[in-house]
């Protein structure tokens, strides 16, 4: 088994989150927002470095991490219940307990730590909403998406890292694709191989579209949609393939496969448009 994929540049994560930090709160003045108030899991991760394990959405909701963001520069506040995941240069009493914010009795906690003024939010749950009626709150899209528009030196060294590992690892996949290997088996490679050249987390299942030649060669539905089998079932036809990024950065990369093909189709630019039957 070959190890972990070496790098020729250096990848400072603590520097990482000190500038995404210090983007947001020049954003934040910008903007006139004097505190973010954070529910979104990316979001959360972006402004604090903050982690927690994947989970299914519905958990992933209930215990979803929170962060507060001031336009004082102080250090952002974190309410999470895997306090593990925090960075180690948050103070202890930034990082919280996690909250349930869908219950009322969780709201008061956090309100403690809101300072006046306007407030900018991600996503607000009914609870929540409530207790800030009468608080000027706009939306957080703005200033986040200006804070994360231009990516600063250690997030192009992470997407690159990302994408280096998920071309690596799917040369192990194409050696086994071939007709009858199911899907969850070409992920079950695709992933073992990634953490095994130094993937540090995988936040999308990869998907694996199979395909005909031809679209008229596939079965269809009831409403005519094509009905696409997940399993490599027939010589000749085609695997798409889509996965997220690894590397504490998210990056999506595609990869086309024809096996076994007597002919390779090709349709001209000019050909596709709208109103077109499909072939």
């Amino acid at each position: 088994m070959i190890g972990p994929l070496q790098f020729d540049r250096p990848l400072d994560l603590a520097r990482m989150r000190r500038e995404r930090h210090a983007r947001l709160v020049d954003a934040m003045r910008e903007h006139a927002v004097d505190a973010l108030v954070l529910l979104g899991q990316s979001n959360v991760g972006y402004a604090t470095g903050t982690r927690v394990p994947a989970a299914d959405q519905a958990r992933a909701i209930h215990r979803r991490p929170v962060a507060v963001v001031t336009a004082d520069s102080a250090a952002p506040h974190v309410f999470t219940w895997s306090p593990e995941g925090a960075p180690p240069e948050l103070p202890d009493d930034h990082v919280h307990p996690g909250v349930l914010l869908e219950l009322d009795e969780g709201v008061p906690r956090l309100l403690d730590v809101l300072p006046g003024g306007t407030l900018a939010l991600d996503e607000l749950t009914m609870p929540l909403r409530a207790a800030l009626a009468g608080r000027d709150v706009v939306d957080a899209s703005t200033v986040v998406t200006a804070a994360k528009v231009v990516k600063t030196a250690d997030e192009i060294e992470c997407i690159r890292r990302a994408q280096a590992i998920n071309e690596a690892a799917i040369v192990d996949v194409h050696e086994m694709l071939a007709p009858g290997v199911r899907g969850t088996e070409l992920t079950g490679r695709l992933l073992r191989r990634a953490f095994e050249l130094g993937a540090t987390g995988n936040t999308v299942d990869p998907v694996w579209q199979v395909m005909p030649p031809e679209t008229s060669s596939g079965s269809t539905t009831a409403s005519r949609t094509r009905a696409i089998s997940r399993t490599m079932a027939t010589p000749g036809w085609s695997v798409a393939r889509w996965v997220d990024g690894v590397a504490r950065s998210s990056r999506a990369g595609g990869k086309w496969w024809t096996r076994c093909a007597r002919q390779s189709s090709r349709v001209p630019l000019h050909a596709i448009s709208p109103g077109r039957p499909e072939r």
